[in-house]
């Protein structure tokens, strides 16, 4: 399981409503992810959830420290089909390994 870093909030955009807003933190891309993109989500290890889960952290700029690229041998790149790109496709087909390594973009 890959823990990634993120925050959320919960606002109010008019009194009457609310909304729960979500984002997962970047950082600079390891030697594995450069080669196709310039930065990767913030990976944290499993001994840092806890930490970063802490809503009473005594000092949350301390935790400015686990947005690091995570180490390059922790993934592994596959090639899968460009179908991935698509939000549309949803099928354990996804998974399996083919097509080219490389970076594909929708168009």
């Amino acid at each position: 399981m890959l823990l990634f870093a993120g925050l959320y909030e919960s606002w109010r955009p008019k009194p009457d409503q609310w909304e729960t807003t979500f984002t997962i933190l970047t950082t600079d891309a390891n030697a594995l992810t450069r080669q196709y993109h310039d930065r990767m989500p913030v990976i944290l290890a499993d001994r840092d959830a806890d930490d970063w889960m802490d809503p009473r952290a005594p000092d949350p700029l301390a935790l400015k420290k686990l947005l690091v690229p995570a180490p390059a041998d922790l993934l592994i790149a596959t090639p899968v089909s460009p179908d991935v790109n698509d939000v549309d496709n949803d099928s354990p087909e996804l998974l399996k390994s083919g097509g080219q390594m490389s970076l594909i973009l929708p168009s």
